[in-house]
């Protein structure tokens, strides 16, 4: 069964596989914006975000220090890279979306390992830890990004 995916490579280093599992709990979400809040015409000023979640648990954790490791890394070589991301419909083998952008960089990163004071929610998920990491295209790539449908059955 295809399951949904992120894969995140740059030659010459680790590919980051973020496969989705009940451990992971993956989240992708996909924006485009206009940088200007009073938009009145389409602007060429627009930016793409990606936003991923996804839990820190004891078989997850390998990859996620890789995309942490990946968003300090001051090696400009190594800052842009490829992703591709495989969404699933409802869990199925049939695609949902498909994402590919070819010079995604890291802008900003955290890790949240919540206590009994920041607690928010009464669930048992509240007490997990877990990663998010936001990602844009390069500015001068933004006609890169592949936006592929899933099939129409």
């Amino acid at each position: 069964m295809a399951q949904e995916k992120v894969v995140i490579s740059c030659p010459g280093q680790d590919d980051i596989v973020l496969e989705d599992n009940k451990e992971l709990a993956l989240e992708v979400e996909f924006v485009v914006d206009t940088i200007q809040s009073k938009v009145k015409d389409r602007s060429n000023d627009i930016r793409n975000e990606i936003t991923i979640r996804g839990y820190i648990t004891e078989s997850t954790t390998a990859e996620v220090k890789k995309l942490a490791k990946w968003s300090i890394s001051n090696n400009y070589k190594q800052q842009y890279r490829k992703v591709d991301i495989t969404l699933m419909l409802n869990q199925s083998d049939k695609m949902l979306r498909e994402f590919k952008l070819t010079k995604a960089f890291c802008v900003d990163y955290k890790e949240v390992y919540p206590s009994a004071i920041s607690r928010r929610y009464d669930s048992e998920d509240a007490e997990k830890p877990y990663f998010e990491i936001l990602l844009s295209q390069k500015a001068d790539s933004l006609e890169d990004i592949s936006v592929i449908a899933g099939s129409q059955e």
